[in-house]
Order: C-alpha cells, then structure tokens, then sequence
C-alpha cells in the first residue's frame, strides 16, 4: 500500500483528505511493520509534523482508517496498537512484544484445520497472532 493508494481508499469513502490525514499515513508507511500506540502517534505527529491532534481526533482518525482497512488494530497489555495493513486477506504474524516489530507468518495457516475440527461453523474470518520477543529487543536486554 502506498499514499496514493491510501488517499484514494479514504476518498472513495466520502471522507476528505486532510493534511492530518496525510501525516498519519506517512507514520505508518515509514513504519509499515510496526504496531503503534496513538500516545506514540501523537509524539510522531507533534514532532516530525508540527500538529497538535487531541486524543479524540487521533482515535476517530485511527478508527476511520481501520474501518477502511488502511490499518489492522491489536491490543497488547491492554493498550490498543496499530500497523499498516499489508492484505485485505487473513494473514498472521508474530509480533514482538517490546518494540511492537510484526513478521508475517508465511505458510501456516490453521484455517483448514478448524473448518475440519469444527465442520458445524461456518468460519467467516480468523486472526493467529504469535507473541515474543525479537532478535534485536533480545540483544539489548544482554
């Protein structure tokens, strides 16, 4: 996904594209496997594009973007994180859980396994999501 791609998925939409809008985007595009809080957007926002944007407006920001699939949301220790949407299929990762890193998970899937353990449902959709912590927040901590 790039900014264009992006522009268009929040203009089709009927939303306007803001200069706030765009600086959000540019966040997550520069960090495109990072999961970010919206306390660490804000500081992102504030220092590398000179905006003040209350809580508020970053959630309902956030928020839009997520409903249009720009971004996924996942919740670690209880705070919600964000991170640019690479496919508008299932997919997995294993995320770190100190700096927010995500991988995806290439070549497992336990989708067709549930549908033959659990024939009664009909599965529509699934998140896998592994936890640990990377290589490099690994290093540091010695």
């Amino acid at each position: 996904m790039d900014l264009e791609q992006i522009k268009e998925l929040i203009s089709n939409s009927g939303k306007k594209i803001t200069d706030q809008r765009i600086a959000l985007s540019e966040i997550f595009l520069r960090h495109p496997h990072q999961y970010l809080s919206a306390k660490k957007i804000r500081k992102m926002l504030e220092e590398e594009y000179n905006f003040v944007m209350s809580f508020d407006t970053i959630y309902n920001n956030l928020y839009m973007f997520r409903d249009l699939r720009i971004i996924e949301e996942q919740v670690f220790h209880t705070e919600a994180q964000y991170c640019l949407n690479h496919s508008l299929h299932p997919h997995h990762h294993i995320i770190c859980t100190k700096c927010g890193k995500k991988e995806d998970i290439e070549d497992l899937c336990p989708h067709e396994e549930l549908e033959a353990r659990y024939p009664n449902y009909l599965i529509i959709n699934h998140i896998f999501e592994v936890y640990g912590i990377c290589d490099e927040c690994q290093q540091k901590a010695e």
